[in-house]
């Protein structure tokens, strides 16, 4: 395949992946992102985010650009970070395989949601997101904050309500975005991230701490000194088994200000990586 054709592909893969009609699977996308970044690296078709959103949704401009992770699908790519970036033990949670979305809240009161989109510009999905499982509408503290997650469809209800859908997340995907809202509320939030000035955050430990206290439902994670190890454990025992779909892990530095000192590059941090599930 020559490079106009790679990124023809990935180009319209991404789109497709975006707005929930994806389909090739993350492994065959994966390789032709590997194979263009052998001939021609620095290519906006590996360095862009999402996709721009195709819907008459109304666009909302994302206040913090919503980035996306590097990924490690190797032991080897893995300990590459692993020793440029952390001193001994990560935050590991579980990478789940669903629809990004902020919430804006202003002084406790969900005003906005938005879906990744571009990473810069989404659609504007505030009356179904507001239906969702496990989305306060009121917060128990007055903060001004946006809050990011992922909007999944569990197993379960996939095969009861949406079994037209080829998988969970396209069903997501397509079901945040109908226009009536409907099957809406068979869909759930779950959060893993606040950016606020109304709370010192330091670590990953305290940010998962004060969601839960803010009545939002968080990924399953662990404090861990060999991440990679639990790859396999997670391919092989839960991510069959779990409520939702996992494609992976990601491992973080476990202090929020260092990640934040290593900085990112196209808008991905240096201090997280995705580590892929097979």
């Amino acid at each position: 395949m020559n490079k106009e054709e790679l990124i023809n592909k990935i180009t319209k893969a991404r789109a497709d992946y975006y707005n929930g009609t994806s389909s090739i699977s993350d492994e065959v996308f994966d390789l032709w992102i590997d194979e263009l970044s052998i001939l021609d690296p620095k290519n906006p078709a590996i360095t862009n985010i999402g996709s721009d959103p195709v819907s008459n949704w109304e666009k909302y401009n994302h206040k913090f650009i919503m980035g996306s992770l590097n990924k490690s699908q190797t032991k080897e790519e893995f300990d590459s970070w692993f020793s440029k970036y952390i001193d001994k033990e990560t935050f590991v949670t579980l990478k789940l395989d669903g629809l990004s979305v902020s919430l804006i809240y202003e002084n406790g009161i969900l005003t906005k949601a938005a879906t990744r989109g571009s990473g810069t510009i989404g659609d504007l999905i505030t009356k179904n997101v507001m239906k969702m499982q496990y989305v306060p509408l009121k917060l128990p503290e007055k903060i001004s904050a946006t809050i990011r997650g992922e909007i999944l469809l569990s197993k379960n209800n996939h095969k009861k309500y949406f079994p037209d859908y080829s998988n969970a997340r396209n069903a997501a995907s397509g079901i945040s975005r109908r226009y009536d809202g409907e099957g809406s509320n068979h869909l759930s939030v779950l959060c893993y991230q606040i950016i606020t000035e109304d709370k010192d955050i330091s670590t990953q430990q305290e940010q998962f701490d004060y969601l839960k206290s803010l009545n939002f439902k968080i990924p399953d994670y662990h404090i861990s000194y060999d991440p990679f190890s639990l790859k396999d454990l997670y391919q092989k025992s839960l991510r069959d088994s779990h409520e939702y779909d996992l494609d992976g892990l990601v491992a973080h530095h476990p202090n929020l200000r260092k990640i934040e000192e290593f900085g990112s590059v196209n808008n991905r941090p240096k201090g997280s990586i995705a580590i892929k599930f097979d």
